[in-house]
């Protein structure tokens, strides 16, 4: 197991929450919107970080000191051609191979460090038997393969990459039954009273989800989005801030955009946060 690339934070969390959204490839808009947060902005450490999905990875890693190794696994390892693939032949959908991330966690990013955070870390998933959201706990878990497990229980689809078993329950993509505003309500829920949530979802995701989960004859997800529809339209924002990319990203929900473009999605999320006034006025709120 890699050693720390840099130690967790002493400083003590601050009422904040920080969430990072799923995105598939896309979710490198996230990780350099989380390191200007910290360069750019001197943000505290926040109570809560939730991710969801791709972007469980980014949350782990931010709680944990560990941002800067993150980026480099991004720009180094996922622009690899072997992480994304088909499904089924060269007509079927693309899917990332979720085994192939795990085992790059697992040798570049330190577990230990994720266990030990000051800042509570939850990786939003979808209980793959009942439709309904779970929020599963990462700091101070039974080991670090729980961790792990945890991690590919936010992010995995049955038709690529299996139902993820944890503790007596099946887990699937937190995604499916979360929206971003379910995140937000969840967090508040947990007396957190102000929340900064990173959006890496283009519009153009949700229908290329959708169509990926058609061809590939996934109806036992598909009923699970459709029973939550209505609740994952919403985008109500509670009064807290949301960072979303302007206009599209470089990079496609699964990377046949080109891999190359991963790099150029990290230095647009980097761009949209330091530039963005609103964090600025966040950030002189929560150092107050």
């Amino acid at each position: 197991m890699r050693q720390p690339s840099s130690q967790p934070t002493r400083q003590t969390p601050k009422n904040w929450g920080l969430i990072f959204s799923g995105g598939g490839m896309q979710c490198s808009f996230g990780v350099g919107a989380a390191r200007a947060l910290v360069d750019e902005h001197k943000l505290p450490p926040p109570k809560i970080v939730v991710g969801s999905s791709g972007g469980a990875p980014t949350a782990a890693t931010f709680a944990s000191g560990q941002l800067k190794r993150a980026e480099e696994v991004w720009r180094e390892e996922m622009t690899r051609s072997d992480i994304v693939g088909r499904v089924n032949g060269p007509t079927s959908p693309f899917k990332i191979d979720l085994s192939r991330v795990v085992h790059i966690l697992r040798h570049e990013i330190s577990m230990l460090s994720i266990y030990a955070s000051r800042t509570d870390v939850y990786f939003a998933a979808t209980d793959y038997d009942t439709g309904q959201p779970a929020y599963l706990q990462a700091n101070g878990a039974k080991s670090p393969q729980h961790i792990l497990k945890s991690i590919r229980a936010s992010m995995g689809l049955p038709f690529t990459t299996g139902v993820e078993e944890l503790d007596d329950s099946r887990y699937v993509d937190g995604d499916l039954s979360t929206s971003l505003s379910d995140k937000i309500e969840w967090m508040m829920a947990q007396g957190v009273e102000n929340v900064l949530a990173i959006n890496s979802v283009t519009p153009d995701v949700g229908r290329d989800l959708y169509r990926n989960l058609k061809r590939a004859g996934a109806e036992d997800i598909i009923k699970i989005m459709r029973s939550r529809m209505d609740n994952l339209r919403r985008t109500e924002d509670f009064g807290q801030l949301v960072i979303d990319p302007s206009g599209s990203l470089p990079c496609g929900l699964f990377g046949p955009n080109g891999f190359e473009q991963i790099g150029a999605s990290i230095d647009q999320g980097y761009r949209a946060v330091a530039e963005d006034d609103r964090i600025a006025a966040f950030a002189d709120k929560i150092n107050a």
